[in-house]
């Protein structure tokens, strides 16, 4: 990385007293755009993973709706209902597997909380079926069908990362104004 580079170059460098401000400024400032550039790395590794997981999960929704349809008796429901859970379960472990950026990280955790809380619920439910408990059974399916039914709130989550991104580069923005006039206040000091 050449941001690196010219950081570790620019670290190497003994500044005269008056100049010693401006060179930790600078220094601050190879350091945010460095942070800013593997945050953008990480998303353009991260993407890639989570279309991947959320295919997988479509594809378990799928399976799971063509096996439930086709369970007639409460055990095959049961046994639809802890085949779907397991396979969510791996779901999960791959998605939390993934390393977001820090914008998306409360993203991730929304959907791998949601998620976690359908495979317990559904193993939950399994039970209820197999032990016939009608009261339990009533609430689960609730719960189930709700958990099922409400997405973490995305769009929320997709603004509050573009916020963070956006605080990020106004804090650059700000710094690269006090480096201008740190610098020509040195210019100004040697004319």
């Amino acid at each position: 990385m050449s941001i690196l580079a010219a950081r570790d170059a620019l670290e190497s460098v003994s500044p005269p007293e008056d100049a010693r401000k401006l060179h930790a400024e600078l220094l601050q400032l190879y350091d945010l755009n460095a942070s800013l550039g593997l945050e953008v790395i990480t998303l353009q590794q991260f993407l890639p993973g989570v279309r991947n997981v959320l295919g997988n999960l479509a594809d378990v929704n799928k399976s799971y709706r063509q096996n439930l349809s086709g369970s007639k008796t409460a055990i095959a429901q049961a046994n639809a209902l802890n085949g779907y859970s397991a396979a969510v379960k791996k779901v999960v472990d791959r998605f939390q597997g993934l390393a977001p950026p820090p914008a998306l990280r409360p993203w991730q955790r929304s959907q791998v909380l949601r998620l976690q809380q359908i495979v317990d619920t559904g193993h939950t439910l399994a039970t209820a079926l197999r032990t016939r408990d009608r009261n339990a059974t009533a609430a689960l399916i609730k719960r189930f069908r709700f958990l099922l039914a409400h997405q973490p709130n995305v769009s929320q989550a997709q603004h509050n990362a573009v916020k963070a991104y956006d605080n990020r580069l106004v804090g650059i923005s700000k710094l690269q104004g006090t480096i201008a006039r740190e610098h020509q206040r040195l210019q100004n000091l040697l004319s």
